[in-house]
This record gives structure tokens, sequence and C-alpha cells, in this order.
């Protein structure tokens, strides 16, 4: 009987052996047998539910077929036909009636933004103009009264007639137009469409003439991105596949496809003075930003050449080198020194470092980062024993 219970234990260990039965799993941690990858010091373990309560996702280490990544800056500029000048009607004095009335500031259509007052001034006012349009505006109106009945005894010819009409609409046209902005000898300036202020070129208490600039409203809606560009890019920009455009000091990068934007043109010659190539592009303005300010601009056109790419996420930066984490073994992950290459807003070029198809953090890498640190301060946090 003793001599069988021996002959079991033995043939129990050959078949343990043989099908992995009482083995420990490669994936399992256990107190008395730590992982091998533990042992590197460059490892972090970050467990499934860390993952799921923060911002995290994994990718695949992907070659792309590009070909010129250029990146520079583009300034705002207002679309043609966005915009609407306000004109001094007649001569006069500037008074503000918003103490702060400024460039950016909203304003709707017909809103009060300030007045011309003749201010006491005997010749060219305003209250001079108003008077000298309404009774122009008088004399038409009569004297189309009297050759249209002058024209139904056939005194006067036809073309009088019509001539006296035209006249008098014109007239009374202009009367309208003055009288809807003339109040109390002044007259009011309203914006004349839904708008931001794009420019302010009078003072308060200015005197201006008529026909003067004295405002530029926009509406906005729509933007022109200009960038300048080497002449060497001249051959790629007929090839452009990608466009992504970043604001100044932000880290949201959109797609020409999200503005809604298109290409609208770009430079076929240069000039001696100015040897640079302009790419204009229309977006629409969702992203709330002004006439005159600078963007980031990236585009990426066609080519042949294979590149392997990562999000922007998943790059770190650690005293001035750059890390991404790779994932070795399910929760376990490798902190990897790489080499980055030209970025198009939203992915980076890896010149050295990963090999196609190895999986990367794609979001979160930031965390990894913070619980490596807090695990080098605590030689027990993130590892199991």
């Amino acid at each position: 009987m003793k001599r069988f219970f021996i002959l079991s234990l033995s043939l129990g260990a050959v078949l343990a052996a043989a099908t992995g039965c009482g083995q420990k799993h490669p994936h399992e941690t256990h107190t008395d047998e730590p992982q091998k990858t533990q042992h590197k010091a460059n490892t972090i373990v970050f467990h499934d539910e860390q993952a799921q309560i923060t911002d995290f996702a994994l990718e695949k280490v992907r070659l792309e077929k590009v070909g010129t990544l250029i990146v520079s800056a583009a300034q705002i500029q207002s679309t043609p036909g966005n915009d609407r000048d306000v004109i001094a009607k007649a001569a006069g004095i500037v008074v503000f009636h918003q103490r702060d009335l400024s460039v950016g500031q909203e304003v709707k259509k017909d809103e009060n933004l300030f007045s011309l007052e003749c201010g006491g001034m005997m010749e060219n006012n305003i209250h001079q103009y108003y008077t000298e349009t309404m009774n122009a505006y008088e004399q038409a109106q009569a004297e189309y009264q009297r050759k249209k009945e002058l024209a139904e005894k056939q005194i006067v010819s036809e073309s009088e007639l019509l001539q006296a009409k035209t006249d008098y609409e014109n007239a009374l046209a202009k009367y309208r137009h003055l009288r809807k902005n003339f109040s109390g000898g002044r007259q009011v300036v309203t914006s004349p469409i839904n708008g931001y202020i794009q420019q302010i070129e009078v003072k308060n208490g200015q005197f201006v003439q008529a026909g003067e600039p004295m405002l530029t409203v926009s509406t906005n809606r729509k933007l022109l991105l200009q960038a300048d560009l080497p002449a060497k890019y001249h051959a790629s920009l007929k090839h452009i596949m990608e466009v992504n455009i970043r604001q100044m000091n932000s880290s949201r990068t959109y797609s020409l496809e999200e503005l809604h934007g298109r290409l609208v043109s770009y430079g076929k010659s240069v000039e001696k003075s100015n040897p640079l190539i302009p790419v204009i592009f229309e977006i629409d303005n969702v992203i709330d930003v002004l006439p005159g300010t600078f963007v980031n601009l990236y585009l990426k056109t066609g080519g042949e050449n294979p590149r392997l790419s990562v999000a922007n996420e998943a790059v770190v930066e650690e005293m001035g080198n750059y890390f991404v984490f790779v994932q070795v073994e399910p929760e376990i992950y490798e902190k990897r020194e790489v080499v980055t290459g030209a970025s198009d807003g939203f992915r980076t070029e890896i010149l050295k470092g990963l090999h196609e198809g190895e999986t990367v953090v794609s979001r979160g890498a930031r965390v990894l980062l913070l619980s490596q640190a807090a695990s080098e301060v605590d030689p027990h946090a993130g590892h199991v024993h």
C-alpha cells in the first residue's frame, strides 16, 4: 500500500510536467515568484482597474506613406464680403456713447455705436447736411409732381417725366436713410450687420470729414488662413493630403475637414522682394479666433516613404528626452526612449526606438509617467510582491 502511494505521486508529477498543470501562468502575479519584466527598472505595472478610471487607450505602431510635412505659422484674415465699413455721411465730431467700445466687441445690426455732432460749427456740419438733403428731397418731389401733371396734358415729354421720377426716388432714398440715422441735430452711427468690431479708425472727440471711414464690422463667419512658405515647397503643394490647424498656446488640433475648410489658392510665382509662396485656406470660424492673430499650420503631402508614427499623446518628455510606454505583457508597460521626427498636429513620426506592430499607450502615457515617479519614491508602489 505504501509502495502504491509513492508510485501515484511520481505519476502525478510526470502528468503535471507534461500538461503544465500546477505551473504558474506567465500573466499571473504571485508573492513567491515575481515576473521577470519587473526586474527591469523601466517597467511598470498598470492594472486594468486603474486604466478604466483614467483616460487610457492603446494603439498599434503603424507605417504611413507620407511625403513632405510642412509646419508653418499662418495668419488669420477676414474673408472679402464679410466686412462692412462704416463711413461718415457728413462732417462732425465723434461722440462715443459707450466707454468700452473696443476692437473685438460683439455688436448687433442697427445697434447704436456713437454719433456725429456739429459741435457748434457753422459750416460743413451734419445739421446743415440734413437740412440740405431734406430740401433737395422736397424740391425733387415737387418737380416730379409738376411734370407729372404737365405730362398728362402732353406739355412735357415722357423722357422728362422719367428723369424727374428718377431724381425724386434718389432724393427720397437719401432722405429716408439720413432721417433714419439723424436725431436731435446729430447723426447716429449704427452697426450695419451682426458681427464684431474689427477696427476702430476714430477717437472720442475727433472731427471727421464726410466720406471718412470710422470703423469696420466683420461677421467673422468665414476666415482665411495665409501661410508664406519657402519656394522649395512649391512642387509639394500640388499633393497636399491633409491639413491640420492648432491655435497658439493650445494643445487642441483641428483638421481642415472639422472646420469645413478648403484650399483657396497658392502662389505660382514669387517676387524678388518677397521670395515666399502664399498658401491660402478658407475655414468656418468655429474656433473663435480674431483676424490678425496666428495659428500653427501643418501640411502633409503625399509620398512613397513609409514612416512609423504614434499619437502625439503617446510621447512624453522627461529631462529633454522623449519616451513612449510599450505594452510588453497585459498590465505591464516598458518605458522606452525614442527619437522623434516631425509632427502633423495629431501624430508624431518615430525615427528610432519602435517597430511596426508594437502596442503603445496612446492616451494616458503621462499618467504612467507620474505613476512610475511615485514607484521610484515608494519601491513597493505599483509592484506585486
